[in-house]
Order: C-alpha cells, then sequence, then structure tokens
C-alpha cells in the first residue's frame, strides 16, 4: 500500500499485508492519496496504477447554528455555535459588511459562545467562527449579523408610586411624542433590564385612540394593567401613565414593539431608573433598537 501526501511523491505504506484494511493516522489539512499493488502466491505483482485508488482529506467540520443577538445587550453582542467533534478552539471573525469585506479576527476561545464588547451601539455585524485544532483551522461557517442596543438621551420627569395593591409609574414633560406609533399599530410593554439584557416581558398591549384628535390613548384591563398616554401640541405637556396590579421591576423597561413582533419571555417580575425601548419597524434592519434613557424617577411609598 503507497500513500503520497498533498501531491507529493508516493512512498510504501505498508507491505506484504495480508489484511484488507489498515488504519492511516493523517494530520488535519492534508489530503492523501493511496493505491495498492497485488502480489499472488507465485510471485505475480500487478502494475501501479495510473492514478490514485482513493483520494481523501482530514477537515474539521465548520460550526453550524451560528447566532449573533439583536439588540439583547446594551452594550455587546453575544456569538454562539455548536460545538464541533475534535475542535479545541474556535476563532471568531466579524465584518460590518454582508459580503464580508474587511472580515477581521476578532478573537479566540475555547467555549461555544462568544461575547463581543467593542461594537458601537446601532451597528449591525456579521459574524462568522472557524473550528481549529493546533494550527489548523477549518472553513469559516455560515454567517449570522448582530446588533447592540443603540442609545440617546430622553428627559423628562418620571414618578414611582407603589401602592398595596397597584404599582404606578407616571411620566411628564416628555418631548418624545408616541402618538404616530400608535397610529401605525405599535404595542407598548414593559420590560426590564438584568445584566444589561431585556427579560422579563409584560405586554405588549394595543393602544386605543379616543377624541377627535386622538390626543388620548389607553388600554385597560381590570387587575391586570392600565396604561393611557396623552399626547399634546407642546412636548413638555405629553404624559404616560403606566399602572400595574402587581410589583413593576427594578431596573424598568418601557417598549413599543410593531405589529408582528412577538415577545414570548414572560417572567414574574420583581425601581430604579426608565429606560425606553423602540425596536425598529423591521427587525432585520441595522439600524437596532433605541434605547432611551431619563435620570431618575422619584419614588412614593
Amino acid at each position: 500500500m503507497y500513500c503520497a501526501i498533498d501531491g507529493g511523491a508516493y512512498t510504501c505504506w505498508i507491505e506484504a499485508a495480508t489484511n484488507h484494511s489498515a488504519q492511516y493516522q493523517g494530520s488535519y489539512g492534508h489530503t492523501y492519496a493511496f493505491y495498492s499493488i497485488a502480489r499472488d502466491a507465485v510471485g505475480n505483482i500487478e502494475l501501479p496504477p495510473a492514478v490514485a485508488d482513493t483520494t481523501t482529506q482530514v477537515t474539521l467540520l465548520a460550526p453550524a447554528g451560528v447566532s449573533a443577538t439583536d439588540g439583547l445587550y446594551a452594550d455587546s453582542i453575544g456569538v454562539s455555535w455548536n460545538t464541533v467533534p475534535s475542535a479545541t478552539m474556535y476563532a471568531v471573525y466579524r465584518s460590518i459588511s454582508a459580503q464580508f469585506a474587511g472580515e477581521a479576527l476578532l478573537g479566540t476561545t475555547t467555549a461555544s459562545e462568544y461575547q463581543d464588547a467593542t461594537v458601537v451601539p446601532g451597528t449591525t455585524y456579521y459574524y462568522r467562527v472557524g473550528a481549529r485544532v493546533s494550527a489548523y483551522e477549518s472553513v469559516r461557517s455560515v454567517s449570522d449579523s448582530g446588533f447592540a442596543l443603540m442609545t440617546a438621551a430622553w428627559t423628562g420627569e418620571w414618578k414611582y408610586k407603589d401602592a398595596k395593591t397597584t404599582d404606578v409609574l407616571i411620566g411628564k414633560k416628555l418631548p418624545y411624542d408616541l402618538k404616530g406609533y400608535f397610529l401605525d399599530k405599535w404595542q407598548i410593554g414593559m420590560a426590564s433590564i438584568v445584566d444589561g439584557k431585556i427579560t422579563n416581558f409584560y405586554g405588549p398591549h394595543m393602544m386605543e385612540g379616543k377624541g377627535k384628535k386622538l390626543s388620548k390613548w389607553q388600554y385597560k384591563a381590570k387587575k391586570d394593567a392600565s396604561i393611557v398616554f396623552i399626547s399634546k401640541d407642546k412636548p413638555d405637556k405629553n404624559k404616560l401613565v403606566y399602572k400595574l396590579w402587581h410589583q413593576m421591576p427594578e431596573t424598568i423597561v418601557i417598549y413599543l414593539v410593531p405589529p408582528g413582533v412577538n415577545i414570548t419571555t414572560r417572567n414574574q417580575m420583581t425601581i430604579d431608573n426608565l429606560r425606553f425601548i423602540l425596536v425598529p419597524v423591521d427587525p432585520a434592519q441595522s439600524n437596532g433598537w433605541q434605547e432611551l434613557t431619563p435620570t431618575i424617577i422619584n419614588e412614593e411609598q
């Protein structure tokens, strides 16, 4: 049995073998060609073939299931993938182009996940992953895109009241008018941020416009939630009242989502400051979520 490595000259691997199979120990990243020459009991020897009987390459599979988070974190993007058998390390690559122009190595890890903390919020990044054994690396995976929250200042006067049976959050002098979103059938809800991650969702709820000018928008469900937004011509007259018949979370997120966006994580929540999240009409777009953060909420017991 003869073997050639990476197109080189053939050398004898096994001589005078009587078995019909053997195990060859190759190395990752190399191509091996094999042919055999038979000899019968009276000494007749087969001529070498013009081409190899078989050719094989020792490779690692590219990581599958690559997934990057979309607006899940305020200042980073989480990338995860499925493990690859025999791989001892993974290389994570990043680009701002869907065609991978300017793609560069972001870092390496022995885990099947990577947290990219060097992102610009609101920018879409494209990630691919390669599996490694020593110096050898597999072809890169199929890509997935992700983005972090985009932030901007949002002022206003906020007050929180903790009553016996209800919690109430009131925002006044809001320069941001939500009427246009409600006209487009966006929904409103509440969530919290834990370790930079948005979680514990309530809602979302569809708001109903009242009056000829549709200056009042509300959602009311007895012993669940009551949400009222007053839209005025002057921004400093806008007002939002959000009432819950249970404890509000410690870190409040008032979020808006467009029609068709599903919120599925609903956990029991347990007030410090408020954050306002806007989800883009098309979650696949590159502008990301917007996070509008006011200062402090005054608490009333």
